[in-house]
C-alpha cells in the first residue's frame, strides 16, 4: 500500500493533507523521515510527529435493504443487515443512519466510527434523500408545513426539501435523522406514510444494479467523496 493511502485509511486526512504532512517531512517510515508519498509500506511501522501509527484496515458497503431486515447488528428474533453480510466481513461493520424494519433502499455499512459520525450528526448536513409514498397527496399547505419543519417531541424539524415524483410519491430530503422522523411529520400534517426507500446519504447514491438483499463495497472514489463531501 502507498505511504500516502496508509495515511489516510489511518485518519490522518484526504490523499491531499497527507500529502502535505509528507512534504513537511513529519512523517517516518522505521524511525526514518519519508518524504515520497508513493513508498510502499508492508509492515514497516509509520509514524507522523513522532507518534506511531496503528493500522486497520476500513470496510465499506453500501446495501439495499429489503422489508423485514432490521438496520441492526444483532437481534434475537429477526435478521439484520450485519447477516446477510455474515462470512464476507473479515472485520465488524455497524449500520450508518438506520432504515425502520418495513422501510428499504440504501444502507452503509463501516467500521470506520469517526466517518459514521460525520455522517449522522445534523452539524455537518449530510442530506438523506427519500421516495416517500403516501396515503393522499400533499396540498401545497402541507408540503409548506413539512418543509419549515413540524413539532416533533416538543422540538422542531430541521428545515427540508419536498419534491412531487408522481400523484402519491414524493422525494423528501432531509439533514437530520429522528427516530420515525418522517413517517411522524407525515401524521403531523394529518397524512400517512405508505412506503419508504432511501436513495441516497450525501454524494454516495444506491447502485441501480443492486437488488434487494444484495451490496457491494464501495469505490475508492465513493469513500473519498463521503469522506471530503461539504454541503453547498
Amino acid at each position: 500500500m502507498r505511504l500516502d493511502k496508509y495515511l489516510s485509511h489511518t485518519g490522518q486526512g484526504t490523499r491531499n493533507q497527507v500529502r502535505h504532512l509528507i512534504k513537511q517531512g513529519v512523517v517516518e517510515v522505521d524511525g526514518i523521515v519519508c518524504k515520497q508519498a508513493a513508498r510502499h509500506i508492508t509492515n514497516e511501522v509509520v509514524s507522523v510527529y513522532g507518534e506511531r501509527l496503528k493500522y486497520e484496515p476500513f470496510l465499506y458497503y453500501m446495501m439495499h435493504k429489503p422489508k423485514g431486515i432490521l438496520s441492526a447488528s444483532k437481534d434475537a428474533k429477526l435478521p439484520t443487515a450485519i447477516d446477510l453480510l455474515q462470512g464476507v466481513n473479515p472485520l465488524p461493520v455497524h449500520v450508518v443512519g438506520r432504515l425502520d424494519i418495513d422501510s428499504t433502499g440504501l444502507l452503509l455499512l463501516t467500521n470506520n466510527g469517526a466517518l459514521a459520525h460525520k455522517i449522522i450528526s445534523p452539524k455537518t448536513k449530510y442530506p438523506k434523500h427519500y421516495h416517500v409514498s403516501v396515503r393522499e397527496p400533499l396540498t401545497p399547505a402541507q408540503i409548506n408545513r413539512l418543509e419549515t419543519g413540524v413539532e416533533l417531541d416538543g422540538i422542531m424539524t430541521k428545515p427540508c426539501q419536498v419534491r412531487a415524483i408522481d400523484g402519491l410519491t414524493y422525494e423528501v430530503i432531509l439533514i437530520e435523522g429522528r427516530y420515525h422522523q418522517i413517517k411522524k411529520m407525515m401524521h403531523a400534517v394529518a397524512n400517512e406514510v405508505t412506503a419508504l426507500h432511501r436513495t441516497r446519504i450525501g454524494p454516495l447514491v444506491l447502485d441501480d444494479a443492486l437488488l434487494p438483499r444484495e451490496y457491494r463495497a464501495l469505490t475508492e472514489e465513493e469513500v473519498l467523496q463521503l469522506q471530503t463531501f461539504h454541503d453547498a
